[in-house]
């Protein structure tokens, strides 16, 4: 597919597509702390474009693009949200190997990944098709050639993620913007309930998710107390 580019800044190299007429996203991993990344194109032409925002909390980026090839078209995105089960294709250069396409399925939603800023990503979904070293940052794509995720890892027995399309159309304008996405942040580590701390705790039944501690001087700080073990 014509919008699907090789992402390199020297250091590393992985996958981006065009976003809209002037930007390509891929992951923030990918271009790491570099200014500008090199972007090959599927009939060998290259641009260099700028940085112009990163968010490792979402593991996404954002490259300027000058001179858009005409047939570099900028891929469109789902609306709603991927089904278990649907046919999907991942589009990428895995070991540098332009134009690959694999195939799959969503066999996963609402996952949460770790990101390289030591967060969660929420509603990441997962595919069983084959992702290789190189694909970080191409699109999962459905079979109406819409953007379902940005595939972040991959590599395991038939289980790779992507950050999702809804995650990625709210960041990625705000890094051409402004060069940053500010996220909600309350400071606090959180568990899910499990059998046993719903019996210790007099619960009906394991549901919710209990707060393990608070970060020092963060907004809930004063506000929210973590779990004890024993009487408070």
């Amino acid at each position: 597919m014509g919008s699907v580019v090789l992402v390199t800044t020297g250091a590393g190299q992985g996958t981006g597509f065009v976003f809209d007429d002037g930007h390509v996203v891929t992951n923030a991993h990918v271009v790491g702390t570099a200014g500008t990344a090199q972007m090959r194109f599927r009939e060998g032409e290259w641009r260099t474009g700028e940085v112009v925002g990163t968010d490792a909390y979402s593991d996404l980026a954002a490259i300027s693009l000058p001179d858009r090839p005409a047939y570099a078209a900028p891929l469109p995105f789902i609306d709603g949200d991927p089904v278990v089960g649907q046919e999907v294709v991942v589009l990428g250069n895995p070991f540098g190997l332009d134009g690959t396409a694999t195939t799959g399925i969503v066999s996963g939603v609402n996952r949460s990944i770790p990101s390289p800023a030591g967060f969660s990503i929420p509603d990441a979904v997962q595919t069983d098709a084959a992702v290789n070293p190189g694909n970080s940052g191409g699109p999962i794509v459905s079979l109406d050639d819409e953007v379902i995720a940005v595939i972040n890892s991959g590599g395991g027995d038939n289980v790779a993620f992507g950050i999702s399309a809804a995650l990625t159309r709210r960041v990625v304008p705000e890094l051409v913007a402004s060069g940053e996405y500010e996220h909600a942040y309350m400071g606090v580590s959180l568990r899910d309930v499990t059998p046993a701390v719903a019996t210790a705790n007099d619960l009906d039944r394991p549901r919710g998710v209990i707060v393990e501690g608070v970060v020092p001087g963060g907004p809930a700080d004063g506000v929210l107390r973590g779990a004890t073990t024993g009487p408070s």
